[in-house]
Formats: structure tokens, C-alpha cells, sequence
């Protein structure tokens, strides 16, 4: 099965690419845990289901346009986790200004759904805590 994780991983991210947020969400478990990174700002904590993880990502890029996502790395942790280190690129609605950054993401599926979403502005970070690398 952890095969088709990291299959499941893939076209979640290229959902996203092709229609948004909106288009990934099937993707997701209905009470799906989302825990942005420790660096955060405007909310700590874990965000809990769908419209939840829907409306923090509406926060998140409201000030951008062209927003694109895309996958640089999947990796099988172990039979659920699942590591995709990717980059946004993305240009401020206010100031034209472009934006990149590399981030990861560390996912848990279980029956063929995205259960558990634990980003990370660090990839590195994200592959020592999916203890894919020494710490």
C-alpha cells in the first residue's frame, strides 16, 4: 500500500496544480488534521477537517496571484507517511513582487485518504521528522 501513498500523495499536489485547493479536497479525510508549520504567525495549533483546512489556505494566498505548486520530491517514510517537498511560486497582488519558497509537507494516509498534514518551512526538518534523516 505505501506505494500507492505516495501515488495518492501525487495526484492530491496536481489536483491542486490543475483546479486549486477546492480540486484536492476529496483527497482529504473529512476530519483531516492540518498543523502548519511552528513558525507560523497568524494561528498556532492543529486545524481540524476540511473547511478548516480550505479556509487557512484562502488565508494564507489571499494576498497572491498566479499561485502554482509544484513537487520536487515524494517520499515513502513508512507504510502511512508519506514526505513531498515542494515549491510555490506565486507574485503579490499588491506590489506585482514574485515569491518563491521550498516547504514540505509530512502526510499520514490511512485508507486511501490524507488523514494527518504537518508542514514545514524546512525540508530537512520534515524529512528528520519523518525520521528519514539523522537529527
Amino acid at each position: 500500500m505505501p506505494a500507492a501513498n505516495v501515488e495518492l500523495a501525487r495526484r492530491a499536489f496536481e489536483a491542486i496544480a490543475t483546479g486549486g485547493l477546492p480540486a484536492a479536497l476529496d483527497f482529504l479525510d473529512p476530519e483531516i488534521e492540518f498543523e502548519p508549520p511552528h513558525e507560523a504567525l497568524e494561528q498556532r495549533g492543529t486545524f481540524k477537517g476540511r473547511a478548516a483546512v480550505r479556509d487557512r489556505w484562502d488565508l494564507l494566498l489571499d494576498p497572491f496571484d498566479d499561485v502554482r505548486m509544484e513537487i520536487d520530491e515524494l517520499i515513502e517514510a513508512d507504510d502511512e507517511t508519506v514526505v513531498v517537498v515542494f515549491r510555490i511560486r506565486a507574485r503579490g497582488k499588491a506590489s506585482g513582487a514574485p515569491v518563491e519558497m521550498r516547504l514540505a509537507h509530512v502526510i499520514t494516509v490511512r485508507d486511501g485518504k490524507v488523514v494527518r498534514m504537518k508542514a514545514y518551512l524546512d525540508p530537512e526538518e520534515a524529512k528528520r521528522a519523518a525520521q528519514l534523516e539523522p537529527s
